[in-house]
């Protein structure tokens, strides 16, 4: 009868709500490098890591003590606001020190206290021989080395991360501390006898260190949780040594060494997880191969909340969290064919079901915000590709009291399985304020091949601790009206798209970079409704002559889709390029930088950069270059952008004294957060092409379409590519090409580049494989555990006569823009205007094989309302195009309308781009898929 009334109400809820769509959240790395969360509180501000070039894969149960992984990196303090700079905790070395564990405690006061297992030796700033353990009571400006024995080891445990106020705190034998006592921690020591005995330690914040108590040796003695606190703490294990020792069982140890029992048993294991309340304990026990239990404990009785058979797999189908006040528990109860269920525990009422929902999402984690009215749930997204690399954690916040969320908005990364929140304000969360979270290192990758709202184009790489929002914010970096160099004169159209049943309000501000001035307007979109907006400057701002970003704000809960063509209208025809929206929390920051491999195209050719602040308090950057023999140039410039604003730099070339050289660009945020977006013109024709920031190659790469073929209205379409490696080791990139339809053997090659340089290779379809025609490219440098391989992207362009060319950029495609069985990509800012034709392409980035794939083509206006629908047959493992699809469908008479190219596989993979050219000009300009949100 409980599930009946629960289906009914949920069936009622959706009867009667608002439909809503759910979105693709873009998010940016803080660091190009792998980090390791320290042991922290998750809804601490700043936030520790442990940064290394090496990824490292734990094994999703209790790690082996003593066995670290002997990696080297750094210990890096980061803030989840971007307010403070990035800040190395110890001197950077190369190629640095171990840390094998780390923990920081946040006191009341602000301050910072440290525990960190490493070789770093703070008397001569160099490494030692072994392992020890400093603290500093300051942040990391002063350390002291602890006095203990030195075969004394604190071991690193992982287990899965279901939530709770501690990153990486289930198994953890650093418990975080009250301000008093900010840690306490469980050691093994071996002894003369090789014997190894458990102590557990307080330290306190003067950084005075005490024995609280020892433990027999096989005794599986161990800290399984806390009170609320941080001044109780729950342990296992028989204390004592020889015959003097206790009972096994578990019990409540205090900081000043006093034990309590709770329950004595020799049924602890290394698996237990609980906290402790005011009159009993909660326990968790996920031992693999018996069965999952909560229970709780009290008077030296346990009485099982909750019970589920031995379980395969290592994700539990049951878990607790505490509540806000540690009086009560939150509980997710999941498995096949059942529906799942949040729950709720006090020992005074006993179990209740907050909801269930039908549709049984795999919940993996739950985060309780601290005003105790909300929760962030945490879904497993599981995607149906065979060889998807990437799989998808999906978000929530749930207000207690509330039905079960209708919708989960995407965090489309690779998850690993340490995957968890580093920094999280629950409740700072529902007005927007910024998430961590760490996707996790993934090591088993297949072969290099690439295996709502729709969204994810702006992501540069798809793995890393990210910095995200549950709440929309884009910016479109070009918006102009305005004469340029050589008689141009500039224009910029925008489209947006409300993907939601309801009307938007959509707050707009345009930061001019010539004037800095910044101009506020409010446009309400219908439901469903896709809109286009010719000479946007100047049909919404009533600007006659401007340029600059523009920031578009849905409100909570919303989103909202946009794409903008700027153009040179010669009167006889246009030369432009497209610009997708970015989110600012895809935005660049101090450790993680950006690089163009297309940046210079050489003589007859200049180059603008766009710097949009996308953290509102100003930014601060850095400019290098690179050509065949390395860094050239200049390499001083460093120049700021106004809080909100945006600063153009035209000719950016000659800011870098390269003259005509051809090369690459490497952008550093040197503080705040910024959106770089590059343009390449051809002086010859004014045509520009907008470079996005090249995606990282640990994994396999597609772009999409390279060619040398002469076409219609004499055109002769070639591909230049550009390659880059931003290390300071040479690096070698593999590529391999095929035609679209298949008519050759697949040809590869690989190339290797020295430290920084940038390498061009004109019509590379021609000269570097020896082909014409139409073809696709996969390339890949190094591997997912490689953050920083040789980059790559292309162009492809038509030359005339004059040595003038008209095209646009033909990227690599990330993650987001490859769809399987039961996804779709969308493609926004295609208009049926007979001055120009689309053309659509399919290319499939699998393995090459004898039969075709069925791709489901819709095409939507306004309303929701689909004008066409159809079948493509697609070679697997090539590709097609659909060229002037408006007029091949005969939709070509419905003119000047707006609309969205859907794409959906039914089986394999598809990746999807259009390109609308010109009549007259025949510029293109390339638009971009992203891919669609699930419900």
């Amino acid at each position: 009868m409980l599930l009946r009334r629960a289906v009914l109400s949920f069936a009622l809820l959706f009867s009667v709500a608002p439909v809503l769509e759910a979105r693709i959240i873009s998010y940016a790395p803080v660091t190009d490098q792998f980090g390791r969360p320290a042991i922290q509180k998750r809804d601490n501000r700043h936030y520790l890591l442990f940064e290394t070039r090496v990824a490292f894969q734990p094994i999703p149960q209790i790690s082996v003590p003593f066995q670290p992984l002997p990696l080297t990196g750094s210990l890096v303090l980061h803030d989840r606001l971007g307010e403070d700079e990035p800040q190395t905790l110890l001197p950077p070395r190369t190629p640095g020190y171990r840390i094998d564990v780390a923990a920081m405690q946040t006191a009341k006061s602000g301050a910072r206290r440290i525990l960190a297992g490493t070789d770093f030796d703070p008397a001569t700033g160099g490494v030692t021989t072994d392992i020890r353990y400093l603290y500093s009571p300051d942040g990391g400006s002063s350390w002291q080395v602890l006095s203990l024995p030195p075969t004394t080891r604190i071991a690193d445990f992982y287990r899965a991360d279901t939530g709770g106020g501690v990153v990486r705190g289930r198994g953890a034998q650093i418990r975080i501390g009250n301000d008093t006592t900010p840690f306490v921690f469980a050691a093994q020591e071996t002894t003369a006898a090789n014997s190894r005995i458990t102590k557990m330690y307080a330290l306190d914040a003067s950084g005075s260190l005490r024995l609280l108590a020892t433990f027999a040796p096989q005794s599986t003695a161990m800290l399984i949780g806390s009170d609320n606190s941080d001044s109780q703490f729950l342990v296992t294990g028989s204390p004592g040594a020889g015959g003097a020792a206790l009972p096994n069982g578990i019990r409540l140890l205090h900081s000043d060494g006093r034990l309590q029992d709770v329950l004595l048993t020799d049924a602890v294991h290394p698996y237990m997880e609980g906290w402790i309340t005011s009159g009993g304990v909660y326990l968790e026990s996920q031992r693999p191969g018996q069965p999952q239990k909560i229970s709780y404990i009290a008077n030296a009785k346990e009485e099982v909340i909750l019970s589920v058979p031995p379980q395969a797999g290592s994700n539990p189908v049951i878990f607790a969290v505490p509540t806000v006040d540690f009086r009560g528990a939150w509980m997710i109860r999941r498995g096949a064919a059942q529906p799942t269920a949040l729950l709720h525990h006090r020992p005074e009422s006993g179990l209740s079901e907050a909801w269930q929902d039908v549709r049984a999402p795999e919940v993996e984690a739950l985060h309780v915000g601290r005003s105790g009215a909300r929760i962030l749930i945490q879904v497993h997204r599981p995607r149906t590709m065979a060889n998807r690399i990437l799989i998808d954690p999906a978000l929530a916040i749930w207000e207690i009291g509330t039905p079960a969320p209708a919708r989960y908005d995407e965090l489309f990364l690779n998850e690993g399985a340490a995957k968890a929140f580093v920094s999280l304000d629950v409740d700072a969360s529902v007005e927007g304020a910024p998430f961590v979270f760490d996707s996790a290192p993934v090591l088993a990758l297949p072969p290099p091949q690439l295996s709502a709202s729709p969204g994810g184009a702006d992501v540069v790489q798809e793995w890393g601790i990210v910095r995200a929002s549950l709440h929309q914010q884009l910016v479109i970096p070009a918006l102009a009206r305005l004469p340029g160099k050589y008689g141009s004169s500039w224009k910029s159209d925008l489209v947006l798209q409300n993907s939601d049943a309801e009307r938007l309000e959509l707050r707009l501000r345009f930061a001019d970079s010539s004037t800095h001035e910044q101009h506020s307007r409010t446009l309400t979109l219908d439901p469903k409704e896709v809109r286009l907006i010719p000479d946007a400057l100047h049909v919404i701002f009533g600007i006659t002559q401007g340029n600059g970003a523009l920031f578009l704000t849905p409100p909570a809960g919303r989103s909202v889709a946009a794409t903008s063509r700027t153009y040179n209208d010669t009167g006889n025809g246009t030369y432009g390029m497209a610009a997708g929206a970015n989110d600012v929390y895809a935005a660049s920051s101090a450790r993680f930088f950006l690089t163009y491999a297309g940046a210079f195209q050489g003589q007859h050719s200049r180059t603008n950069l766009l710097i949009t602040d996308a953290g509102g308090r100003g930014t601060r950057f850095g400019l290098k270059a690179s050509g065949p023999i390395g860094t050239i140039g200049r390499s001083d410039v460093e120049l700021d952008v106004p809080a909100g604003g945006q600063l153009q730099i035209n000719d950016v070339a000659s800011w870098l004294s390269l003259g005509d050289q051809r090369g690459a660009l490497r952008y550093e945020t040197r503080r705040g957060y910024s959106i770089a977006s590059l343009i390449s013109i051809d002086n010859k024709t004014n045509d520009p092409t907008l470079f996005t920031p090249d995606v990282a190659a640990g994994v396999a790469r597609m772009i999409p379409i390279v060619a040398h073929l002469d076409g219609a209205q004499g055109s002769r379409f070639r591909t230049d590519l550009f390659l880059f490696n931003p290390s300071d080791t040479a690096k070698s990139v593999f590529m391999q090409t095929r035609p679209l339809d298949l008519s050759e053997p697949d040809a590869s090659v690989s190339v290797l580049l020295l430290p920084h340089e940038s390498k061009v290779i004109p019509d590379m379809y021609r000269t570097l494989f020896n082909r014409t025609g139409v073809g696709r490219l996969l390339f890949q440098s190094g591997n997912v555990a490689d953050s920083n391989g040789i980059r790559v992207t292309a162009r492809v362009y038509s030359l005339r006569e004059d040595g003038g060319t008209v095209g646009s950029l033909m990227p690599a495609l990330n993650a987001f823009q490859n769809a399987g069985p039961g996804e779709s990509l969308e493609i926004l800012g295609a208009v049926i205007d007979s001055r120009f034709r689309t053309n659509l392409a399919l290319v499939d980035p699998g393995f090459r094989g004898n039969a075709q794939q069925r791709v489901r083509v819709e095409i939507f206006t306004s309303g929701d309302r689909k004008i066409d629908t159809f079948d493509v047959q697609v070679p697997t493992g090539g590709g097609t195009q659909i060229t002037d699809i408006f007029t091949a469908r005969n939709l070509a008479g419905m003119s000047n309308t707006p609309v969205i190219l859907k794409v959906t596989p039914s089986t394999g993979q598809i990746s999807a781009f259009a390109t609308m050219i010109d009549n007259k000009t025949n510029d293109p300009a390339y638009l971009g898929a992203g891919l669609s949100a699930q419900p």
